[in-house]
């Protein structure tokens, strides 16, 4: 006997982490989409780390002879243990850092589609979140992008691009802070163009540690910048993470179970309706 009503069908929504269950739908298809891309980013992580490891242990297991025949010359194993080690797992970093740009830039352009991104991200780090405050925070709603980049040998430094759009508080569209590490370290960057009244990179109190903005606007010595090594290693690599929740292990399973419910929608949307051609029979 047909209910005459259409099947239940169940909600693309129902999944997401709870402070997220409103979102729109294309933006729930986005997150979605960044999603894969982070997990093909993770795959070139895995791969890299698990060709320096064969890379050191060659170089280990070959530390006499093999090291003997190549360069005996030298006279010296132990250093040349250490430029075999070294340079051989360069190769890999180098190699794999040309392999993850296409997908860290994909990664922006999808990132860009979703509202405040980065400023709920970093509000959502336990670090960069206590270097933050109300002021700061709606200059930095204003972050659509952000952009890390390693010098082409690795070693000798980066460059972080911080991207803004048209705001209350200063003209700059890009500010870019370079870091070398070189023999002797030293940090340049960007002037940063306030307009007047909206300096936030001056608080007046020496004896506070630095706040984000007045970070972005110091020259801070490389050895004790916490905050760029923090963007750098930590926020850049996955910054979805942060974006969905605080709480980091509830976020990984509710990202989870809203992947694999996405994937079988379909399945129960098709279900619904046979349900529905059954009750009408």
């Amino acid at each position: 006997m047909s209910s005459g009503e259409p099947a239940t069908k169940k909600s693309k929504t129902e999944a997401l982490p709870e402070h997220l269950s409103g979102i729109p739908e294309e933006t729930k298809k986005v997150l979605i989409e960044i999603d894969a891309v982070q997990n093909e980013i993770d795959g070139l992580n895995e791969k890299a780390s698990e060709e320096i490891l064969k890379t050191r242990v060659f170089v280990s297991h070959h530390s006499q002879e093999y090291i003997h025949s190549l360069m005996a010359p030298m006279k010296d194993d132990n250093l040349l243990y250490s430029v075999l080690n070294g340079s051989g797992a360069l190769r890999v970093e180098q190699k794999y850092n040309l392999l993850r740009r296409p997908q860290y830039e994909k990664r922006c352009e999808m990132i860009k589609k979703i509202p405040n991104f980065w400023c709920t991200a970093f509000l959502n780090h336990p670090q960069l979140s206590s270097i933050i405050d109300e002021s700061e925070e709606q200059a930095l709603a204003h972050l659509s992008n952000i952009e890390v980049d390693e010098f082409d040998d690795i070693k000798s430094g980066f460059r972080l691009r911080f991207f803004f759009t048209p705001n209350e508080f200063f003209e700059n569209e890009k500010i870019e802070k370079e870091y070398n590490l070189g023999d002797t370290p030293s940090t340049t960057g960007t002037t940063i163009r306030w307009k007047e009244g909206k300096n936030l990179g001056k608080k007046g109190d020496s004896s506070s540690p630095l706040s984000f903005f007045e970070w972005l606007s110091e020259n801070v010595d490389p050895a004790h910048d916490d905050i760029a090594e923090v963007i750098k290693d930590d926020m850049w690599p996955n910054p979805l993470q942060y974006y969905l929740l605080p709480e980091m292990e509830e976020t990984g399973d509710d990202f989870e179970e809203l992947i694999d419910d996405e994937e079988g929608l379909e399945e129960v949307d098709d279900e619904g309706g046979s349900d529905g051609e059954e009750n009408d029979a």
